[in-house]
């Protein structure tokens, strides 16, 4: 939900950064394509990415007021979205013969092993 936060943020005129310890967002649910091309048209909307890098630290008085990155430089912020993905749920698949791993294993169609099978992402709202 990072990215849709940072998306609805920078709609309503605020500064945005992305912060993304992999080489690019989503990577592992999209791969490294994908990501570098969300990266993309988050940064052409006006979001600031920064990949390759974590945090280590957070400092304010009272609330958030400066992040320290790994490579060692801070930013400053006045709201901080830790966005920390989430585990696939897929116990209740073990015994179909559907393909499993982290999340339902399915290739570049979404076909998930047997004929007519997709595999997609759903958020509960």
């Amino acid at each position: 939900m990072g990215l849709e936060v940072a998306a609805a943020a920078r709609a309503v005129g605020c500064e945005v950064t992305v912060l993304e310890p992999l080489r690019a967002p989503l990577t592992r649910v999209l791969g490294l394509t994908a990501g570098r091309r969300f990266a993309v048209l988050h940064a052409e909307h006006g979001v600031r990415v920064e990949c390759g890098v974590g945090v280590s630290g957070v400092w304010g008085a009272g609330r958030v007021e400066q992040v320290r990155l790994t490579d060692g430089r801070v930013v400053t912020a006045d709201v901080l979205v830790v966005g920390v993905g989430a585990v696939p749920n897929t116990e209740w698949l073990d015994s179909s013969g559907i393909p499993v791993g982290d999340g339902v294993r399915c290739d570049v169609y979404c076909a998930a092993g047997q004929q007519g099978l997709r595999a997609a992402v759903g958020l509960l709202h």
